[in-house]
């Protein structure tokens, strides 16, 4: 039977003390804690926890989540802490791969935008989503199913262009230094040889439509990632 985690206590970190009033989850099973990470219906962002409860005789194990609802939560493991403040998520481990490894390949891709509808909305039937993410893995921006490779001019290919709106401004900064364009004016940046090479990124975007994520944070050295789902765009 795999040890319950008693939750509450107080973490040493220093990025998650301005979330110590959020409520805790009192009970988990660190040793079974996954995120499913992805964007609902309703194009909110999402992080939901999840675990397995042991089984006690004569019951079957369970499974317990938070966050499918959107409320706020905290969840502080040995190796993982995550939270939920209403507008940013942060997940820490102990190591960037660690990390990685707690996130389903599927969920591995965080939309900055998208649309979704159904092709026959009274039954709920040809569910289609159109937009753009970021791979916190390869650290690769994709449409959709299509990569959006480096020096790309979106404007030439139809599938992108229903995924990219046209007025979209995608920049970043790698170790808190200048803002650089990642994507404007329909072309893609060379970015990823920065991005391999940085110990912080940060990315930020600016759209006249509903977004999903307005910048994401990504802090190798200190297996960290901060999701914002508002959060002003930067001043050169």
């Amino acid at each position: 039977m795999k040890k319950l985690a008693l939750l509450g206590m107080l973490v040493a970190c220093s990025s998650l003390s301005y979330a110590d009033n959020l409520p805790a989850v009192t009970k988990v099973d660190c040793d079974t804690l996954k995120l499913s990470m992805g964007t609902s219906i309703s194009k909110e962002l999402k992080v939901v926890p999840y675990w397995k409860n042991p089984a006690v005789f004569p019951n079957p194990p369970t499974e317990g989540s938070v966050g499918k609802d959107g409320e706020p939560y905290r969840i502080e493991c040995p190796n993982l802490s995550v939270f939920d403040d209403g507008n940013a998520i942060e997940i820490k481990a102990k190591d960037y791969q660690s990390l990685i490894d707690v996130i389903p390949k599927y969920s591995q891709d965080l939309n900055f935008y998208g649309e979704s509808s159904y092709r026959y909305p009274n039954i709920r039937e040809g569910f289609s989503f159109r937009g753009y993410s970021f791979n916190i893995s390869n650290f690769k921006l994709k449409s959709s199913i299509y990569d959006l490779k480096e020096g790309m001019d979106l404007s030439k290919n139809i599938s992108l262009i229903l995924g990219v709106p046209s007025q979209v401004v995608l920049a970043y900064k790698v170790d808190g230094g200048e803002l650089k364009p990642l994507i404007y004016d329909r072309k893609v940046s060379k970015y990823l040889s920065d991005f391999k090479g940085a110990n912080v990124i940060d990315i930020y975007q600016k759209l006249d439509k509903p977004m999903v994520m307005e910048r994401l944070t990504i802090d190798k050295n200190n297996a960290t990632i901060r999701m914002y789902r508002t959060n002003p765009f930067p001043k050169l």
